[in-house]
């Protein structure tokens, strides 16, 4: 999906030792509204498109709701690029 991302840009981070295989199950079986998703080594990084859908995304109505939530770490980009 081309396009530029809004505002909103999150990351979910986890530990070395985190089994990341529900987060990529879960991501894999998952289909996306206006999004992209970028999976790497110690963090998943996600985007939207369009600010004005956030309420339609798989990150707001799906990701709550996932075993692995409560063991994951989520920031917006803002943070992260402080941090980096």
């Amino acid at each position: 999906m081309e396009g530029r991302l809004g505002k909103k840009k999150m990351y979910c981070s986890f530990s070395y030792n985190f089994d990341k295989s529900s987060i990529l199950d879960f991501i894999y079986k998952s289909t996306f509204h206006n999004e992209v998703v970028y999976v790497g080594k110690h963090a998943v990084f996600w985007g939207k498109y369009d600010e004005s859908e956030y309420l339609k995304t798989t990150y707001h109505k799906k990701l709550i709701k996932q075993d692995f939530y409560k063991k994951i770490t989520i920031r917006n980009s803002n943070t992260f690029e402080k941090n980096s």
